[in-house]
């Protein structure tokens, strides 16, 4: 009896083991489908100098998501790794003027094509 029960400890702890790698699997790739991106292509006729993103109840507008590059027009541009919910996306051209898109929902991956008309019109 004492071997059946040991096999039996055995066995439960192989396949809680089993049931633990796969619970964590399953946990990371799905932390990993909670973040979403936004692919912008710049058709405006200008260089973009500045991106930024910042959740809809922050004060503070977040880093420059460029950096020391320039999104240049022609080109396009992805922001990564953004946790679903609601943002304040802000946009400096080369004359420095400034758009910002209010309130914008990230819920999954978007793709936009950025025109002079829309940047016009987000300037007023």
């Amino acid at each position: 009896m004492f071997t059946k029960t040991r096999k039996t400890h055995k066995t439960i702890f192989a396949v809680s083991f089993a049931l633990v790698a796969i619970l964590a699997s399953a946990i990371s790739v799905a932390a990993q489908s909670s973040y979403h991106s936004l692919t912008m292509e710049n058709n405006t006729g200008y260089d973009i100098y500045q991106v930024r993103l910042s959740p809809v109840n922050d004060p503070f507008w977040e880093r420059d998501l460029l950096g020391t590059r320039v999104f240049e027009d022609g080109t396009s541009f992805t922001v990564t790794q953004i946790s679903p919910g609601r943002y304040d996306i802000g946009f400096v051209d080369q004359d420095a003027d400034v758009c910002v898109l209010h309130d914008v929902a990230i819920y999954n991956n978007l793709s936009w094509d950025l025109s002079q008309r829309w940047l016009l019109n987000c300037e007023r």
